[in-house]
């Protein structure tokens, strides 16, 4: 597994870090989750392996907190059919229970996408993740077909704009200006927003200008395997 950091930015401390699961072939290179994950969902694994990644990720956590780095928040892709699993909120439950991790420190990301289906099964789920006190990122937004009546209807946490937005935003008008658009989306709802993929100077400057809250993308960190993680954190908590 790796992990890449998430910035304030204006203080550009690590306030955060996204959980990636990673799948290296027989020659040592490294798969695409474009390409196991679809694989991993089709044959039922997603399950097992969705909440194995949960775990690794609080205990990582915990590790962390044990060699003396403060607490900062561990965020988990969450797959839509894994999602969609009826006991799915028990897993995460359990988890978070005999981790005995402090669950205000734990992030869902869950896809644009896996919300267009069931609203009202979603809502419910999301509602009872929140009640166990984790958060809840809707992530990818802008890559799928967004809608204001699923983002009412979610009491989500934070929007992860998607890189395919915030890519060339400092030179291209139409993507500053929807960017802006969803910021402000955001705040409306009370959230918070993360901008995926930022690679510049000038991206960073831009967002910082509309008020974006975090970056995450190779202008600061790449994702790190824990180790070199830990020597980052050194250097930016």
């Amino acid at each position: 597994m790796q992990f890449q950091p998430q910035i304030n930015i204006v203080t550009e401390k690590v306030v955060g870090v996204e959980a990636l699961l990673r799948l290296t072939s027989e020659n040592d290179t490294i798969v695409k989750p474009s390409r196991f994950i679809p694989i991993l969902e089709t044959t039922g694994l997603i399950y097992d392996v969705g909440y194995w990644v949960l775990k690794q990720t609080v205990i990582t956590h915990q590790g962390l907190i044990m060699k003396g780095f403060l607490p900062i928040r561990f965020s988990v892709n969450v797959s839509g059919v894994q999602f969609k699993k009826h006991d799915f909120v028990d897993g995460v439950s359990r988890i978070i229970e005999e981790s005995q991790v402090d669950p205000q420190y734990v992030e869902l990301e869950i896809t644009e996408s896996a919300l267009s289906e069931n609203l009202s099964d979603i809502a419910e789920k999301i509602s009872k993740l929140k009640m166990l006190g984790v958060s809840v990122a809707i992530d990818d937004f802008g890559k799928g077909y967004s809608s204001l009546h699923r983002l009412e209807a979610i009491p989500f946490d934070r929007i992860k704009i998607d890189k395919s937005i915030t890519a060339n935003i400092d030179s291209d008008r139409r993507k500053s200006i929807v960017t802006e658009t969803v910021i402000s989306l955001a705040k409306a709802f009370k959230a918070h927003t993360t901008v995926e993929g930022v690679e510049t100077k000038n991206q960073v400057d831009f967002l910082k200008k509309l008020g974006c809250d975090e970056i995450q993308g190779f202008y600061f960190s790449k994702p790190l395997y824990i180790d070199e993680l830990e020597e980052f954190l050194r250097s930016r908590i």
